[in-house]
Order: structure tokens, then sequence, then C-alpha cells
């Protein structure tokens, strides 16, 4: 242990009175409920909503009124902060450490000398009585959309800290506070790479802090861009991601590693910026841009009378050569990624009809470079964040690792013990999705990567069924007999087709998810935990006759075939997620939508 560490386990000891605010970008009111559950989880179960600014100015003794007058509060909820009783100084400040949902700490005590926190900025109020710090993660969080850099004699994170609590203890217009931003989810390396289906990282933060024990070990099968890599390491718990996807593994396995070697990082992006100098790209770069990609943009030209394949092309045969040109002398895998997501971030794919794989294309006006260029000066700023970092928590960060192999197949996951956690989120049901053709839209970041492309899927030429029992649970069975009513009959052309593009690989898919079980299961400590992340529902809607079709309840989906594989239900959480205008555009986009944690023991523990 070494001495910072000692210096925490020494925090033994004041009993303290609290009041946690929650984060002022919360909108929805079940977030607040999973922040309530995650105050007690780390702080003991005295733990007491409070509702309004008025109830919070009469929680707080009159010297740290000043906090509850500045402080930016969240609207339309339930309640606004948590009143924590008779916690102890050391429990506090683990709490400061690891909340996802809270900004301003306030604690005071009438009976004892207020504690220093090591490392972790507080100011001090009028009377010595009470005091008031901040969230690390709400300074992380801000870290990730503030212009504020640090000096020669601070760090980017200490003048944050010294920047927000200023805001706390003194009137600033609200307008002009930098602790007021709405949009935070790209904390840290959370931006390394622009990914879709991107798991909120408060919640997956929160649940690691309410079901993983101390010195946990966690693996995600369904690893993705690796947030659930990131949110375990910053809590010190070591974790293991596993995908299919080749840039899926680079980008998990590039979220905090190369970081804590920043010469290694800073080398290799220095390497890319002199062979950006130097580079031409060749005739086999041209030819091996993707042709399905190609013929679209030029598509898009003749009809805008545009130039967007010129320069698309331009830009990827650029970054593609310079990753060719110096791959073999490069120390971490953050060239690939950084042009991955330059590519990946320039052309986006919007899916169209009915799941055949047909799509849309949109170009931003960015250049890929610039994008690249961008985001590798924000890798070397975030070097030196992480460094801070280090020096702040009186953990080391936890060890991740991710590696390509198949959620359903245990073999590949490559994991030497057993785990406590696994939480993930495997991809939403092709069926329902429309996306069961994945190459076209990651066509370009293969090409970027210089990697062959995965497979593209054919129409199946075979619907049949298979007679395993668990597909004859209700909410299953009801599903493969939507998809497959109109077997037989229609337009391949035309019609939807459901029993023909989207009936084999919903089955497909629930194979893969009933084999993720089972694996999940050999992979599992006997006390260990399943977190699945899924959307409360499926809803098949038809644009034709503008009616919903067909719901699927996917708490009764998933838990058919986890009970199937020797799991147990605990219980379910829903989550609303807030949608932004952007969303709309489309029929039900303005119904409210749900994702639910679904929290599984195996059965053999009661």
């Amino acid at each position: 242990m070494d001495d910072h560490s000692r210096r925490w386990k020494k925090l033994i000891m004041p009993v303290l009175n609290a009041l946690a605010i929650l984060r002022s970008n919360v909108e929805q009111e079940t977030d607040f409920s999973l922040a309530l559950e995650e105050a007690k989880a780390l702080c003991g179960d005295d733990c007491k909503p409070v509702k309004n600014a008025d109830a919070l100015r009469r929680s707080l003794p009159a010297e740290l009124r000043v906090v509850a007058e500045n402080a930016l509060l969240a609207n339309n909820l339930s309640a606004v902060a948590v009143r924590i009783n008779n916690v102890t100084s050391a429990t506090l400040a683990a709490f400061a450490l690891r909340t996802a949902f809270f900004q301003e700490i306030a604690f005071w005590s009438s009976t004892t000398t207020l504690p220093q926190f090591p490392h972790l900025p507080a100011t001090e109020l009028p009377g010595g009585r009470a005091m008031v710090t901040l969230s690390l993660y709400y300074v992380l969080e801000i870290e990730g959309v503030s212009a504020v850099q640090g000096d020669l004699l601070r760090g980017r994170l200490e003048c944050l800290y010294e920047i927000l609590l200023s805001e706390v203890t003194n009137p600033v217009p609200k307008s002009h506070r930098i602790g007021g931003a709405k949009r935070t989810t790209l904390t840290l390396t959370h931006d390394l790479h622009i990914y879709k289906a991107k798991f909120f990282p408060r919640m997956i933060r929160a649940l690691l802090n309410i079901y993983a024990p101390e010195h946990a070990r966690v693996v995600d099968p369904f690893c993705g861009s690796g947030t659930a890599l990131l949110e375990a390491s910053l809590l010190g718990l070591e974790s293991y991601g596993i995908d299919f996807d080749p840039i899926c593994e680079l980008i998990s396995s590039s979220k905090v590693t190369p970081f804590l070697s920043a010469t290694a990082l800073k080398q290799d992006l220095h390497l890319a910026q002199k062979a950006f100098e130097t580079i031409t790209p060749t005739a086999d770069d041209h030819s091996a841009f993707p042709e399905e990609l190609g013929i679209k943009l030029k598509n898009r030209d003749r009809k805008f009378g545009t130039r967007e394949f010129e320069e698309v092309t331009s830009d990827a045969v650029l970054l593609r050569g310079l990753y060719r040109s110096i791959k073999n002398v490069l120390s971490t895998a953050i060239v690939p990624v950084l042009a991955s997501d330059a590519l990946t971030k320039k052309v986006r794919y919007r899916y169209v009809g009915i799941g055949n794989g047909a799509y849309t294309v949109e170009v931003l006006r960015l250049r890929a470079v610039d994008r690249f260029r961008e985001k590798a000066m924000r890798c070397v700023e975030l070097c030196d964040v992480f460094a801070e970092l280090s020096g702040i928590l009186p953990w080391k960060l936890g060890k991740t690792s991710a590696r390509r192999g198949s959620a359903g197949d245990f073999s590949t996951w490559g994991l030497k013990k057993a785990v406590d956690i696994v939480i993930t989120s495997p991809p939403y049901l092709p069926a329902s999705s429309g996306r069961e053709h994945y190459t076209s839209s990651r066509a370009l970041s293969f090409f970027a990567v210089d990697a062959p492309a995965m497979a593209s899927k054919a129409p199946p030429s075979s619907t049949e069924c298979p007679s395993e029992e668990w597909f004859d649970a209700p909410e299953i069975a009801a599903l493969i007999q939507y998809l497959g009513a109109d077997q037989g009959i229609g337009n391949l052309q035309t019609d939807a087709m459901r029993s023909i593009w989207k009936l084999k690989p919903t089955i497909e898919y629930l194979h893969l998810i009933k084999d993720f079980f089972s694996a999940a299961k050999t992979a599992l400590k006997g006390d260990g935990l399943l977190l699945l992340v899924v959307a409360t529902q499926h809803v098949f809607y038809s644009h034709k006759r503008k009616e919903i079709e067909h719901v699927v309840n996917c708490g009764q989906l998933y838990s058919a075939l986890a009970i199937s594989s020797g799991f147990r239900l605990e219980r379910e959480i829903k989550l609303q997620l807030t949608k932004h205008a952007a969303s709309m555009a489309r029929p039900q986009a303005k119904d409210e939508y749900f994702e639910s944690v679904l929290v599984f023991r195996q059965q053999s523990l009661q």
C-alpha cells in the first residue's frame, strides 16, 4: 500500500451529516431513483430525498444555505438532493469519488472538527463547522465540455475544482457557469470513437457502485466501444471486454491503457503527424475503397451537384495510407482508432425500408483529416488528465483488456478466473432494428484500419424454426409466429416479407443470446451477478397502415432464455431515456422510451 492509500485508510472517523445535490442535467424520475439507490449502496440506508429548493435550504445549517442558493438544481423531478445522515468521513470521501449522479456535496458537524480529505478539494464556510466539496465524476464530466486549461502549477482538474467550488459559494449568473452544461456523456475517453449504441456512462457507473463487491472482476461480452471497461477502471475494478468486431476490440483496448503510458501514445501521434507530411496514397489504397459506398456518393454528387465522393475518398485513402505506412512501428492502437472515428463521423448511415440492408448516407462538412487532428490533440490533453486523476484516487485505475471473440462462445473470452459481474447490453433484436446487414455501415472503418470487411448476409434460404423447448416460451413463440405470418405470400421487392428478411436472423439472434447466457453462467462465480441492459420493449410498426403490429416484452423474452440457462430474474430496473429533437422524425419517436436493467442470479442461489 502506498503513502497516498495509507492516508485515506486513516480517514476514519468523524461522523458527519451531508447533503448531496443531484446533477442539474438529470431529467428523468427513473434516474433519480437509481441515484438514490446508489447513495444508499455507498453511504448506508439513512439517505432521504430532499424535494425542492425550499426543502434544500431548510436541510442545511445557516452557514451552508449559500450552497442551496447558488446550486444548479434539476428540474421537474420529485427530488433535487439526498440528505445523508450519520456518515463517517471515510465513507463520505469515497462517496464523493465514486458517485455518478451527484455534483455538490455539503457536509457539517456540530460536535467535531471537520476532516481534510487528501487531494479532494473542499471549501470551508464561516464558522468552521461546514464545508462543501464536489463529486469527482461531476468534475470529469465538466472537463469533457469545458475550455478551462491547467497552468504551470496546477492541472486541469485542480483548476476546474477551484472554479466549480467558487460557483457554489459565490453568486455567479447561471448563464456564465461552466457547471451548467446539459450534455456531458463524453467524459474522458468515452468520446474516443463515435459509437451509436453506447452505454450511458452514469448508468453503468451507478450499477457497478450498487452491485459490484470490492475488488470485483467485471466482464462485458458485447463490449462495443468499451464504456463499461472505462467505468470499471475508474472505480478500481479489473475488467475484460469481448466483441466480434475487430474495430470494437481496438476501441475498447484503447480506453485506458494507452493513456497511462503517455510517452508511447504521444510518440505514436507524433509519428502520425510526421507521416501526414510525406504520405502519398497508392493505387491500392484507392482501389480498396468500399465499392457500394462509392456508388452512393457518386449518385449523391450527380443529384445535388456536390463533390462528396472526391472529398471522402481523398480523406479516407490518406488516413488509410498513413496508418499502413507506420503501423509496424506503432506501440498503441490509438492511430487506427482515431482514423476509424474520423471516417465514421464523416459519413453517417441511416437504414430505411424493410430491413433488407437498404440505407442512405449523409456526409458531414467537417473533413475527416481535421477530425483526426482534433482528436489527436485531445488525446494528448487526456494523458495529462489521466495522470492527474491517478494522483487524486486512493486506488489504482483498474486494468482493462479487450479481445475479439463471440459472446456466445466462452472459449473465446480468454478468462483465467471466474468473474463477479457480467454487465452488458446485447444488440437489439435484428427483426426490430432492421439492421441485419452490418457490413455496409462499417465498411469505411475496416478500410481505414486496413482490415478485411466481415461477410455480409444474404437473404436466408430457410426459415424453419428449431425445436428447442425455450422456443415455446410465450413471448418468444408470439414473436416467431408474428414474423412468420407472411411466409409464402407477398413480393420480396416491395413488401416487408418478415419471413424472408427478419425471421431467420431473429432465430439466429435468439440462439446467440441463449449461448451467451450459458457462457455467462460458466464465467461467473457462484454468487456472481449478470446485469443485462435491454430495451424494455420492441415495437413493430406498419408505416403503410400507420399502426402497431406487434410488441415484444423484452424482460419476458430475455428472462425466458436466461431461465433455460440456469438463471433467475432477481429484479427489473426500468430507466426512461431522454429523447432529443434530432430523434423525433420517425413514427412513434415521440413516445416515451425505456430501457430495462435485468438483474440475474444463478438459480442454485436463493
